[in-house]
């Protein structure tokens, strides 16, 4: 969803896109710093930005969505998150931010990055809470600037469905909302913080 993603980094840039970056960037610095490894792999629709700039790890890779990158992108490389240019069990802690939001087949996505994530690894993951009122302000974003891209939330219950299938353990959920008054919205995200078990991953259902 290439045009979808364009879309998003353009609302990122308006006053209430900056609101909501600066709240994830508290969640994931809040818990990640603990939890991180010697390699951490970031996996953002947004371009170039490391979303935890200063947590200390031993390697930073932030993988670009080829088809939504350009020429002067900062992002360490490009991929097709679908199919992910890495070997298996090779990353110790991962963000996955609004990637699943934004992907044609989240589950596909989320099982590469089990696939790349060592035994006892961490996963961080950003998305949008559906029941939140964002989804009525997508609907009729036609009318309103910039406008909202079409994006597929996933309920936090069937992620953690997906997760534990996985063999995946939760340590950390935060459900936050943040609002701009003026036009009564309230746009919820969650952010998932959970441990890949020994002996992990499978296949989601």
């Amino acid at each position: 969803m290439p045009k979808a993603m364009r879309q998003f980094n353009v609302f990122l840039q308006t006053d209430l896109g900056l609101a909501l970056m600066a709240e994830q960037q508290k969640v994931l610095n809040r818990y990640l710093p603990s939890l991180a490894g010697y390699n951490l792999l970031q996996l953002s629709v947004q371009e170039g930005r490391r979303l935890v700039p200063d947590v200390s790890v031993g390697q930073y890779l932030q993988l670009g969505f080829a088809p939504l990158m350009h020429s002067v992108s900062k992002d360490t490389i490009r991929a097709d998150y679908q199919h992910l240019p890495l070997a298996k069990d090779c990353i110790d802690t991962i963000i996955l931010h609004h990637g699943l939001d934004f992907s044609i087949e989240p589950q596909q996505l989320l099982r590469e990055a089990d696939r790349t994530l060592q035994d006892g690894g961490h996963l961080a993951i950003i998305g949008f809470n559906p029941l939140s009122s964002w989804s009525l302000y997508r609907r009729y974003g036609r009318w309103l600037k910039p406008a909202l891209p079409e994006h597929r939330p996933i309920r936090s219950a069937r992620l953690a469905d997906w997760l534990s299938v996985l063999n995946y353990q939760v340590l950390h959920l935060s459900l936050i909302h943040i609002s701009e008054p003026t036009r009564l919205l309230s746009i919820g995200f969650c952010g998932f913080f959970v441990k890949k078990k020994r002996g992990g991953g499978g296949g989601g259902g």
